[in-house]
């Protein structure tokens, strides 16, 4: 294939505080065959601003009304500029390793029948201070159908790349919900993952990013996406129950947080009636 190999997509919003630092640790990479979009989302800080100074080396796209319309619309929008055979996704928060790209393109290569490759990295805070691993030491791709359901562990795109031709397959990113879990469930369907277990990238964790900001209707949103993947694939009637006891759990922590004590009280008891054991365990660590 002539011309770039890997197209980088990095969806913008109010991000004037961390997106210089992020464009250029993609700007740093060892491997230069790649293309770089930018798609702004509606920001109202400075962050168009910031993008205009690279302007010369990124290609900035922005809705046709300049509009915020959320990261699937703006993942969407940067995917009508993708001619290359691979795609590689990062936050405007995060921060890539210099052979990150290299990794994950070598990676591809020897593994062909691989269609979503993704890297360990360490988790900061918004100063850059590290705080712990991305996946601990007993993280495993097994390729285990479901287990990117249940447990949803590729919690950044910023690690992930993946095959064009698979993305295009698995269809658009859907909005009004977090979008990269519901792909990455889809993508598995339709392909085997591959681990690269070096720390690859840095994902920035702070108050004002989206996961924080919307914590309690990304769980909500699980559910709609839990559905859809029982409808569309024939996964087993356990899985589903599991996963339901997940998304419990993780709303009940968050009418904890809440002091909402009832709601807190109905999405562990529900959590419990669907996954007895993973349940007990789980209260057991919020309760000590």
């Amino acid at each position: 294939m002539s011309g770039p190999r890997v197209t980088v997509i990095m969806p913008c919003y109010n991000s004037e505080e961390y997106v210089a630092q992020t464009i250029e640790t993609v700007l740093e990479q060892s491997y230069r065959n790649f293309h770089f979009v930018a798609g702004n989302d509606g920001s109202t800080d400075n962050t168009a601003e910031i993008l205009l100074n690279y302007a010369d080396v990124i290609t900035i796209v922005e809705h046709a009304d300049r509009g915020n319309y959320g990261q699937a619309a703006t993942y969407n929008l940067c995917l009508t500029h993708v001619k290359t055979e691979f795609i590689a996704f990062i936050d405007n928060d995060d921060l890539w390793h210099p052979d990150k790209l290299l990794k994950q393109v070598e990676a591809m290569d020897d593994n062909p029948d691989v269609g979503f490759v993704y890297t360990n990295g360490d988790v900061i805070d918004s100063n850059g201070e590290v705080l712990y691993p991305f996946f601990d030491d007993t993280h495993r791709e097994t390729n285990e159908m479901g287990a990117i359901l249940l447990d949803c562990y590729v919690r950044t795109p910023s690690a992930v790349m993946v095959r064009t031709s698979i993305l295009q397959s698995a269809g658009n990113f859907k909005e009004g919900m977090i979008p990269d879990q519901d792909m990455w469930i889809r993508i598995k369907e339709l392909t085997d993952f591959h681990f690269i277990d070096q720390k690859m990238i840095q994902y920035r964790t702070h108050n004002k990013q989206l996961s924080n900001l919307s914590n309690e209707k990304m769980w909500h949103d699980a559910f709609k996406t839990l559905h859809d993947a029982m409808e569309r694939y024939p996964y087993e009637r356990s899985l589903y129950r599991k996963r339901c006891a997940v998304i419990h759990f993780r709303l009940g922590k968050c009418a904890v947080r809440n002091r909402s004590y009832l709601r807190t009280l109905y999405h562990f008891f529900t959590a419990f009636m669907s996954d007895p054991l993973r349940s007990i365990l789980n209260i057991k660590q919020v309760l000590q």
